[in-house]
């Protein structure tokens, strides 16, 4: 049987990867949220276009600084959605060396026992704790 340990950190990490399932529905969300987003502004840009051609907006300067503000909330949703994704890449990268780690540690403590053999006590185990 495997000790207690290992069996408690393969079910934090299995934990952890629930998390970041769940997560990636919200960041879905926010996704969809920059898109409608992107939609907005292009909607925006061609209005701030029709203002010019028709003369609406004749200086140049109105112009520009109707574009910057039109770029500058687009990039501040853009970095929104970055945000995100780092932090769930940076979640996922921490996960994945945990789960490695825990890989190493078990293989060097029980060399003698197939990865199939551990793979079944393991999963034994999440499923007791209701987490496969």
């Amino acid at each position: 049987m495997i000790n207690q340990l290992y069996l408690q950190k393969a079910s934090n990490i299995r934990k952890d990867y629930i998390d970041i399932i769940h997560n990636i529905k919200k960041y879905e969300e926010i996704a969809g949220q920059l898109s409608e987003s992107v939609e907005l502004r292009m909607h925006e840009l061609e209005n701030l276009l029709a203002d010019i051609n028709s003369k609406k907006i004749s200086s140049v300067d109105v112009a520009k600084r109707e574009l910057e503000n039109i770029m500058i909330s687009t990039e501040i949703d853009m970095n929104k959605v970055d945000k995100q994704i780092d932090s769930l890449v940076i979640k996922m990268d921490s996960l994945k060396e945990e789960e490695k780690s825990l890989y190493r540690d078990i293989r060097q403590t029980y060399p003698e026992k197939s990865d199939e053999d551990l793979k079944i006590e393991i999963h034994k185990y999440l499923q007791e704790n209701n987490l496969s």
